[in-house]
């Protein structure tokens, strides 16, 4: 593989903007994407040559440093084709909002108490979440909603990620909790 990646790391999105903006303005690389990496983190992804890349990478790292905001910065040149397929495999469009099913039958989703008390829910979709955290005001952990859900948690770790980027739920120490059911506030 000929291309090589430029990483730049930022506190907050408008440092990563400005390191962007430079890295794409002083060479001829590509803006790959951004990837909000948690805890107001923003990564910048860009491709190129090398070269160009080394200089995109030292023009948004100088930016960023600047702005007082700058984690990280990385070039890896000429990456073996399985790290080009992950960069690639992790580009993503803007993220749609989740789409809610509406049950095909007019009865409720099955529910039965447990021994805890707690609400159990036949799992489906993002809504049977949504219900099962809906029906536990307290909160959930996710290895209480795999088991309350029968899904594994890998699954819903995706499912709950989606829905916390819309604002439907989010997550408290180890809980996670309803803010939306119904995507409005």
């Amino acid at each position: 593989m000929d291309t090589s990646y430029g990483f730049i790391e930022t506190r907050g999105f408008v440092a990563a903007i400005e390191a962007a903006d430079a890295m794409v303005k002083a060479a001829n690389v590509q803006l790959i994407r951004f990837r909000h990496v948690g805890s107001g983190l923003v990564t910048v992804i860009v491709e190129g040559p090398l070269d160009a890349c080394q200089a995109a990478v030292q023009a948004g790292k100088m930016t960023a440093e600047k702005i007082g905001e700058l984690v990280s910065a990385h070039v890896i040149p000429r990456p073996e084709d399985d790290i080009g397929d992950f960069i690639e495999h992790t580009k993503r469009k803007r993220p749609q909002p989740p789409v809610e099913k509406k049950p095909e039958s007019s009865g409720k989703p099955q529910r039965k108490k447990n021994k805890a008390g707690q609400k159990s829910v036949k799992a489906n979709s993002e809504e049977d979440l949504l219900n099962a955290l809906a029906a536990n005001p307290a909160g959930l952990s996710l290895s209480r909603l795999a088991e309350l859900l029968n899904r594994e948690q890998a699954e819903l770790r995706i499912i709950i990620k989606k829905l916390m980027d819309f604002n439907r739920v989010e997550k408290i120490q180890q809980r996670y909790f309803l803010i939306s059911k119904g995507g409005k506030k």
